[in-house]
């Protein structure tokens, strides 16, 4: 997705995030960051809404970094879309709704793309049921970002994500776009699919059986980028 964007001139920034909620080794100290468990037994509510906060700094962070790397002149910060898949989206909501706070830069967020975003964690074993971000779920994205709701047939299945992600898109109103890809899985919104047999990929229900995970994600893209195209000016 990033390289397509890439190529019809979008400069496309991922962060890398150190929140803990992946692994990861950071390139100049060589220091791993290990992935942090959540104790289930006894759940803290605010253990992903704090790291939620903490990606939307970096999510920020990373714009001033491309900012500073391109050159001011090359980067155009009025004219910005903000997105992210699973806890991504989550990240991406919050940055959106709580800019202010999270950073002194000006970044005129003009639309989000929110994949098969993670808003609700229920577990029923554990009696979990927490929203995230707050804000979002609060409030909804302010009225002036337009935003594409792009997500798996799988997440319709899961009664209280469901429900708290249609309250989000109904609070956003006719600035939002909602689209559910018919037959598909999570996995079906990561490039996994690219470099991971298709019989295996189905084997192992990464990705819905019923379609074909390939041409399901080229849809995916073709969509997402008809919407950026619609509402940011290309560099």
């Amino acid at each position: 997705m990033a390289v397509l964007l890439a190529r019809r001139g979008y400069i496309v920034v991922i962060p890398q995030h150190t929140d803990g909620s992946s692994s990861l080794v950071l390139l100049k100290g060589g220091k791993d960051l290990p992935f942090v468990y959540p104790d289930y037994d006894d759940y803290d509510p605010d253990f992903r809404e704090g790291q939620t906060r903490v990606r939307a700094v970096e999510l920020f962070a990373s714009g001033d970094v491309a900012v500073e790397v391109l050159g001011r002149e090359n980067v155009r910060t009025s004219d910005v879309a903000v997105g992210g898949f699973s806890f991504g989206a989550a990240t991406a909501a919050r940055a959106i709704c709580e800019q202010a706070s999270l950073t002194q830069s000006e970044y005129n967020v003009k639309c989000a793309v929110l994949v098969d975003g993670w808003y609700n964690i229920n577990l029923k074993k554990y009696g979990v049921d927490v929203n995230m971000p707050l804000s979002l779920h609060r409030r909804g994205l302010p009225p002036s970002v337009k935003s594409l709701f792009i997500g798996s047939e799988e997440f319709t299945t899961y009664s209280r994500l469901h429900e708290e992600t249609r309250k989000i898109q109904q609070m956003c109103g006719d600035s939002a776009q909602t689209i559910t890809m018919p037959g598909t899985r999570h996995g079906n919104f990561s490039d996994v699919v690219f470099w991971m047999p298709v019989a295996l990929l189905k084997k192992a229900r990464l990705v819905g059986t019923d379609v074909d995970p390939r041409d399901n994600y080229r849809e995916q893209c073709r969509r997402i980028i008809d919407f950026l195209d619609d509402n940011i000016q290309q560099q």
